[in-house]
């Protein structure tokens, strides 16, 4: 649970673990969350009677999570303190701000059925029969593409499509289902398919305030954990980095991502496989920040969607479709 909310209270269990020679005899145990560059938002001590050479519980931390307008890289520090002896460790914390749920000028195509849009029981859903797609709201999310949001986007619309098992690539769990997406699995099984070693993010304005350093760290640990990555493969959508790249197993290195964007005509196709689950402030942000990047002037110049792949994209739609009527 790395990232926390505002106005709420976090609470820490503490222990240490003495195997020192010579151990801690009464120690202070000194506490602080703090931002990265240095401003502490609250402190506090904990003093308990120690025992070394064993797991000694310490007590609990009651840490108050403080305002912010943004989302701030935080760490939680602790310091053992004895005379001059001292041990410490830290965590790295993220806090978002509370986001009230995007509710206007967004809409769901059709009703969500296979992701976490189904989550976000407030946004409305329109039907292809709604009518003229000018009347489309600025941004549309869908788990799937077809001509009459094709045209949409063409006309200047803007579509989120979110990553559903007809463009990702799932992988087997059965030797380590604990390490999932996020984690690496600690050595080289096969089959090699399985597994992720990391990611890599390109700037982009979606992504600037989420203060990455070019991959994503523990903030994204439950977007990513148990949502497979979209295979870039199939649809011939390597030719341009995406904004967030995942390094696969090098010894297959399938050109993986979580989150790209592409023009079609005037408008734009964004393609998300992050699971944006309404009940995390890291998702409620990253989806406000889709909505007011397609709705800003501060776009990039994103590459076109290409005849061909948009015709693979809409394939695999009409594949699926054409499987379940069967």
């Amino acid at each position: 649970d790395r990232v926390w909310e505002p106005r709420s209270t976090k609470t820490c269990v503490l222990r240490v673990s003495d195997f020192s020679h010579p151990p801690f005899q009464a120690p202070v145990l000194e506490w602080k969350l703090e931002q990265k560059h240095g401003e502490a938002y609250a402190s506090g001590r904990l003093q308990w009677k120690h025992q070394p050479f064993c797991v000694c519980d310490v007590g609990e931390l009651h840490i108050p999570v403080p305002e912010v307008s943004r989302p701030v890289s935080a760490r939680l520090t602790v310091r053992l303190v004895e005379g001059e002896r001292t041990v410490s460790n830290e965590w790295s914390i993220w806090i978002y701000p509370k986001q009230e749920p995007v509710l206007h000028d967004i809409a769901n195509y059709g009703a969500p059925q296979l992701s976490w849009l189904k989550s976000w029981t407030a946004i409305p859903s329109i039907s292809k029969a709604q009518g003229d797609v000018r009347s489309f709201p600025s941004l549309i999310l869908s788990e799937y593409l077809d001509t009459t949001l094709v045209d949409h986007i063409r006309q200047g619309g803007n579509v989120l499509l979110v990553g559903t098992e007809a463009i990702v690539r799932s992988h087997p769990v059965s030797h380590f289902p604990a390490n999932r997406y996020f984690f690496t699995p600690p050595a080289n099984y096969p089959p090699y398919s399985d597994g992720q070693n990391g990611t890599i993010i390109n700037p982009h304005p979606i992504l600037d305030d989420f203060e990455h350093e070019g991959f994503a760290d523990l903030n994204f640990y439950r977007m990513i954990q148990n949502a497979p990555p979209i295979d870039l493969t199939g649809f011939e959508l390597n030719d341009h980095d995406p904004m967030m790249r995942v390094i696969h197993r090098y010894p297959v290195c399938y050109p993986l991502a979580y989150l790209l964007e592409r023009r079609i005509g005037t408008g734009r196709l964004l393609i998300c496989a992050l699971e944006l689950a309404g009940q995390w402030p890291e998702a409620r942000y990253l989806l406000h920040s889709i909505y007011d990047y397609v709705r800003s002037k501060n776009t990039v110049a994103a590459s076109e969607l290409t005849e061909r792949q948009l015709t693979l994209l809409m394939n695999v739609f009409e594949h699926r479709k054409s499987n379940r009527a069967g």
